[in-house]
């Protein structure tokens, strides 16, 4: 609705123009449900992360990874969305673990690999143990986890959080 998209407008005007911006903004199914041309508009200026997602259209603001370099130790940040809400004739899913090869190549062994997951808990703790090597840092945008614990649980040594509402707990 015209609500969504110009909430979509106060968000990342917020988030990007803080003293401290957010790093990545990961696309979710939601995201892909606005109008295109509005939403691609609006987040053009700001780091969008889709990495296992390809696209045809020539306004399409995403990229792989985005790469941080924090206190001295580099750091890959990628998203997945990991399923596409309708059919879309300009969008490619790529299998997690080809995106997750694809967001690693060319890095340094050094490189740290964050990964932020737009699904449900079951789904990230499925995953994450089949992503070779294994993420550093898993996020997980499950709305089913509204207030979710402040403290990491370990898949196969992964720690995954969950950002809560709105990423109120992140």
């Amino acid at each position: 609705s015209e609500l969504d998209v110009l909430k979509l407008y106060t968000a990342t005007s917020i988030l990007f123009q803080m003293e401290h911006p957010y790093d990545a903004l990961g696309v979710g199914q939601k995201d892909l449900l606005l109008p295109r041309a509005e939403w691609s508009a609006f987040v053009g200026a700001v780091p969008v992360v889709a990495s296992d997602l390809t696209s045809t259209a020539p306004d399409w603001p995403a990229r792989p990874f985005v790469e941080k370099d924090v206190r001295g130790q580099k750091v890959r940040i990628a998203s997945f969305t990991l399923s596409l809400p309708a059919p879309d004739e300009t969008l490619r899913l790529l299998p997690p673990a080809e995106a997750w090869s694809a967001v690693l190549k060319a890095g340094d062994a050094s490189t740290l690999g964050v990964l932020m997951l737009h699904c449900s808990d079951t789904a990230a703790r499925a995953l994450v143990p089949k992503l070779q090597p294994p993420p550093d840092l898993a996020v997980c945008m499950d709305p089913g986890y509204i207030e979710p614990s402040p403290n990491a649980s370990l898949v196969e040594g992964v720690p995954l959080l969950f950002a809560g509402t709105r990423g109120r707990v992140l």
